[in-house]
């Protein structure tokens, strides 16, 4: 008797293959070294093994649904595997970004024209209820500092998606960017903020907030505030990408309701 074998059985045991060669030079280093480097680099390795792998998960069912009738009991799984697989590789993303941390040259980044290229991108990928209002206030003030416009991109991208996804089906967001001075006083300051003139990048959201008990614990790996699809790195990307340009991030600094959340940076000198 003849066993048939199927195309998906030959790309799943190729998959699994590559994956476990993968895994065995990734594994190696960590097991030798034993070290938190070591380990970010074995991490990346098979983040970057997995990123191959999500690419046809992603892309064979959005390619299926598009020739299914409407009718089609497989049209709601074949986008819901769609988005599942899309989701993980923005997570994916997320890791790959953590362990090869920022990489690349600082250029001169005007944060008013990347905060409305972010939104433009994005936009046209999000279905974004009638009722939820995005808004975008720019001070007239210049809003350049020297940085990783990639890293800044995606520090953007993160606080919109979480602010969208937090609001739900009704509510405003806005970010706003302008400058704000901090004097010896100000309550900012005793929070740890140096004083002076800020590059500011503030994303307002009139959604549920964050309950206090996650607040100290907020910027951490893994930590998720949302009860659906929650990955649990985007805050802490945002974080290590403000840390790395020398800024400071606070949530909800003056007690509002909903999300608040102020991103400060040096201002370029000339």
């Amino acid at each position: 008797m003849t066993e048939t074998v199927s195309h998906s059985d030959v790309f799943c045991a190729r998959v699994l293959e590559n994956f476990s060669e993968t895994y065995k030079i990734a594994h190696s280093p960590i097991l030798e070294g034993e070290t938190f480097s070591a380990f970010c680099m074995g991490l990346g390795v098979l983040s970057n093994a997995l990123s191959d792998m999500l690419m046809p998960i992603s892309e064979y069912p959005a390619l299926i649904a598009e020739f299914l009738p409407d009718d089609s009991p497989g049209l709601d799984m074949a986008r819901r595997i769609s988005m599942a697989s899309e989701r993980m590789g923005d997570l994916n993303q997320h890791l790959i970004r953590l362990c090869h941390g920022h990489e690349g040259q600082p250029s001169t980044v005007d944060l008013a024209l990347l905060a409305h290229e972010v939104l433009s991108d994005l936009l046209p990928h999000l279905d974004i209820p009638n009722d939820v209002q995005l808004e975008l206030e720019i001070d007239d003030q210049p809003s350049t500092m020297r940085g990783l416009y990639d890293a800044l991109y995606h520090m953007v991208r993160d606080m919109c998606l979480n602010a969208v996804h937090n609001l739900g089906t009704a509510g405003r967001f806005t970010i706003r960017v302008g400058t704000l001075g901090v004097e010896p006083n100000d309550p900012l300051h005793v929070r740890g903020i140096p004083g002076g003139s800020h590059l500011l990048l503030q994303f307002r959201d009139s959604g549920p907030g964050i309950a206090p008990s996650c607040r100290d614990t907020l910027f951490d790996p893994f930590v998720t505030t949302s009860s659906s699809e929650g990955r649990g790195l985007g805050l802490c990307s945002v974080y290590r990408t403000v840390r790395h340009h020398e800024g400071s991030i606070l949530y909800n600094p003056d007690g509002t309701s909903g999300s608040d959340f102020l991103l400060l940076f040096p201002r370029e000198t000339a």
